[in-house]
């Protein structure tokens, strides 16, 4: 049997990949080939030539245009010689344009990507596009297996219901942990980080993207969006925590997002420019080896129902992980049938100083919350997860069979 993963948004597919040939299941990463360089396999592994074999660059691009220029044909051809298939983004189009049904299909964007983003048919662009989304409903009405990952994000759950398809309420095992990169081996630009890590008592470390000065002029309250990052909920924060401590503190974020600037000022104008390190871009397997050395880590601090990408970084290496959440913890497992994660949950700016504040005088209770969040993450996603996904595969196999 074997298994095809098409796409490789947020780097979701290439860790389960991984996950899934671990766990002995003939796996291999069909990439797109308008993947984001930020998610190429390279940015994610240390040791990305032993997956190389498995890894397949297809013609095929995750966009409309893709589907409409591409020849059934073509697209037959690229999706050749597998048994199952997991897909994400454009995926469930191309299959529908070749008469074929996905096996199983979870979505990364808000509200299902391609099928719920706003169009105006005054353009003819969006007019020209249609035909794809008619594709990529047909598609995924037809698609055998449906996830959903975050049961509080109802754009995807009304997109689902406007299906009539119910989801299965599963995790993606999105962030894989069992990598382990040997000292003498760290690049010198990392090496060159963690020593100015090493000159400060505390280090708080948070890459979420910048996205947070909205103009309401759209009549969409992005204040209180799902894509509202409230990073200068976290700049405010650190701030008012600078008045009053007495050791020496390092906030790390990267220059990442459409609103790096108006954060520059922020911290220019609390005058925290010596408190504040800025990472350039970098990609996952950067990223994790750096938030190892960080005291705590900080998520996403808008309104969103749960916690996204870096909060399950932070979550899979291990730390505690400050992060505003509105699901209450029974709620959470009544959906996904498994337990809340340790996050520390705040509303305001003085909340996040209060803790940090904590943190200052109580770092062995952050450290015993941090191998509470790499407990739960090897229990409740990761590996553990994998074998849920690899229940649906063989289930998948198995109707194909008859």
């Amino acid at each position: 049997m074997k298994v095809a993963l098409v796409g490789n948004m947020n780097n979701n597919n290439f860790s389960l990949f991984r996950y899934l040939r671990d766990a002995g299941i003939d796996t291999y990463l069909l990439l797109y080939n308008n993947e984001l360089e930020h998610f190429f396999p390279e940015n994610d592994s240390w040791f990305v030539e032993q997956h190389k074999p498995y890894i397949v660059q297809t013609d095929l691009q995750n966009s409309e245009r893709g589907v409409l220029l591409s020849s059934k044909n073509k697209i037959a051809a690229t999706l050749k010689g597998y048994d199952v298939f997991i897909g994400s983004g454009i995926t469930p189009a191309y299959f529908a344009k070749i008469g074929k049904k996905l096996d199983l299909f979870y979505p990364y964007a808000i509200g299902i990507e391609f099928y719920q983003r706003k169009m105006n048919f005054l353009r003819p662009n969006d007019l020209a596009k249609i035909p794809a989304r008619w594709l990529q409903k047909k598609g995924l009405k037809n698609t055998k297996i449906c996830i959903i990952s975050n049961v509080m994000e109802h754009e995807t759950v009304k997109s689902y219901a406007s299906l009539s398809i119910q989801p299965i309420p599963l995790n993606i095992p999105m962030v894989y942990n069992k990598e382990t990169l040997d000292s003498k081996d760290v690049p010198e630009k990392l090496n060159k980080v963690l020593e100015r890590f090493k000159e400060y008592d505390k280090v708080i470390f948070s890459h979420v993207t910048h996205r947070w000065d909205f103009e309401d002029n759209d009549g969409i309250n992005y204040k209180m969006s799902n894509i509202n990052r409230r990073n200068d909920k976290l700049i405010h924060g650190f701030g008012e925590f600078q008045k009053t401590s007495t050791a020496k503190n390092l906030l790390v974020m990267s220059e990442y997002g459409p609103d790096v600037p108006q954060s520059k000022a922020i911290v220019k104008a609390l005058g925290i420019e010596n408190n504040v390190l800025w990472l350039p871009v970098l990609g996952r397997k950067e990223l994790m080896l750096l938030m190892q050395q960080a005291h705590l880590c900080v998520g996403e601090l808008g309104e969103a129902g749960t916690w996204g990408g870096a909060t399950w970084e932070f979550l899979a290496s291990g730390k505690a992980v400050i992060n505003r959440y509105k699901i209450e913890a029974n709620e959470y497992q009544k959906q996904m049938g498994i337990p809340f994660p340790p996050l520390l949950n705040i509303t305001t700016a003085n909340d996040i100083a209060n803790i940090l504040g904590d943190l200052e005088k109580h770092p062995e209770k952050y450290i015993t919350i941090g191998k509470q969040s790499k407990d739960w993450f090897d229990t409740y996603n990761g590996q553990s997860l994998t074998k849920n996904y690899v229940e649906l595969i063989h289930k998948a196999f198995q109707s194909r069979a008859k």
